[in-house]
């Protein structure tokens, strides 16, 4: 809940067009560690999660803190009026898909994973989670090319990391040996 209230204050009223944006997306590629790609990540998160219209911002806000406390129904209605509002706006499809993911619901998560990369096509948690339906749907090509895609823009990502290097290693298991 304290995440959700401090991401809601931030300064600015931004979203995914923010102009600092692309400045942080090449610091969050050139970062010489982990903890400074996530200093810079959660700036981003900052302004990805951050809105103009202010009843909009709270409604997010408020559908966030309904899937932290699981109340998931609640907070599928609550994402559901921010797209109806702001479809423009990338995080509130993020958060649906985060939704229907929690709720095994793995295609409608990835139709809107697909409408967050549409707005926002930097969106490397959307990208992740798009691995993650993946994985749950047992298609690990498609899993690791959209870790891998995560990875490009935060290669820091440690969930990202660690996905794809276990879907790495299991295909390294898993060849078929060449016979000598």
């Amino acid at each position: 809940m304290a995440s959700a209230l401090a991401l809601a204050s931030a300064a600015a009223r931004a979203d995914q067009n923010d102009p600092q944006l692309p400045a942080l997306f090449a610091q969050l590629k050139a970062a010489p560690d982990q903890s400074s790609a996530l200093q810079i990540q959660d700036e981003i998160w900052k302004l990805w999660y951050t809105y103009k219209d202010r009843r909009i911002q709270n409604l997010l806000v408020e559908a966030s803190e309904a899937m932290e406390e699981g109340d998931e129904s609640h907070a599928l209605e609550l994402a559901g009026r921010v797209i109806d509002e702001a479809p423009q706006f990338a995080e509130a499809w993020n958060l649906r898909a985060t939704l229907y993911y929690n709720m095994g619901s793995y295609l409608a998560s990835l139709q809107d994973i697909e409408q967050t990369l549409k707005l926002e096509p930097r969106h490397f948690g959307a990208l992740a989670g798009r691995g993650l339906c993946y994985l749950a749907l047992d298609e690990e090509d498609k899993a690791l090319a959209a870790f891998e895609a995560a990875l490009k823009l935060h290669p820091w990502m440690p969930s990202a990391r660690m996905n794809a290097d276990r879907l790495r290693h299991s295909r390294r298991v898993h060849l078929p040996q060449r016979a000598i």
